[in-house]
């Protein structure tokens, strides 16, 4: 398929994914409930599920079209799920059932020094972060849309929600944090620090694609990974604003690894 009718297709499809929420939002704004009880656990899994495919089509939009206007897209993904957390909260409150919410466990949450402390949190599909700066940008874009801006979600289920999001190494300097109010907001500033760093951001993007690890048969499949990777690694630079046009960062980068010269 063309590029250009590949794009247009995955725009279709993502603005269809967008305009799922509003259903959502009808129910709940017309909710009779001695009509509509009995579809709550229905319209909860419908909604989950409209969650992941407007996630899954917005990703493969991103992927494909390098002129996708980014802020509007940031601006829809905000309102999706504001609208999205609304529901969701409507929900599991009519609901009011053991079953609605799963305690969130990790071994990170594990080793905590305030492990008494217990809170049944509804169970979200979180993003996952190991410290691949590369998946850095994607990782904060999706937590804080999904946790952190959520005004209604107490410090203490947005430290457990951080803590059970962080895997391996990104995780290791976090074992021993006390699950406790007033630690989310060192937590998170603490990752900020180490991570959010646009100047090794772009740095670490640009070495990933340069060290790309090149096509090990002549197949379909590693064509596409090597398609797909570059995309997305191209897609980040894009997004932290570095102008891919004039390769600022190569430059810099060969520059910085020249060697030193001697002098007799």
């Amino acid at each position: 398929m063309p590029a250009d009718k590949k794009v247009t297709k995955l725009t279709k499809v993502y603005k269809d994914r967008r305009t799922w929420m509003e259903e959502f939002v009808d129910f709940v704004d017309n909710y009779k409930d001695s009509e509509q009880r009995v579809e709550l656990q229905s319209q909860l899994k419908a909604l989950e599920g409209a969650k992941d495919a407007y996630e899954e089509a917005r990703e493969n939009l991103l992927i494909e079209d390098e002129e996708a206007d980014e802020v509007q897209m940031r601006s829809d993904r905000r309102d999706f799920f504001k609208k999205f957390h609304r529901v969701r909260g409507f929900i599991m409150d009519m609901l009011k059932t053991d079953e609605s919410v799963q305690p969130i466990a990790s071994s990170t949450m594990a080793n905590t020094t305030t492990a008494s402390v217990k809170m049944r949190l509804p169970k979200l599909e979180l993003p996952t972060f190991d410290g691949n700066i590369t998946q850095w940008v994607t990782y904060k874009d999706r937590f804080v849309s999904l946790v952190h801006d959520v005004a209604e979600l107490p410090d203490v289920a947005k430290l457990q929600y951080l803590l059970a999001s962080l895997k391996g190494e990104a995780a290791l300097q976090f074992e021993q944090v006390p699950l406790e109010e007033k630690s989310y907001a060192s937590t998170w500033d603490t990752l900020l620090q180490r991570y959010d760093d646009n100047k090794q951001l772009r740095r670490e993007y640009f070495k990933a694609l340069v060290q790309l690890e090149p096509m090990s048969a002549a197949t379909s499949s590693e064509l596409t990974r090597i398609v797909n990777e570059t995309r997305r690694l191209v897609q980040g630079m894009k997004r932290l604003e570095e102008p891919t046009q004039h390769w600022n960062t190569p430059l810099t980068t060969l520059w910085k690894t020249r060697p030193t010269p001697t002098t007799c």
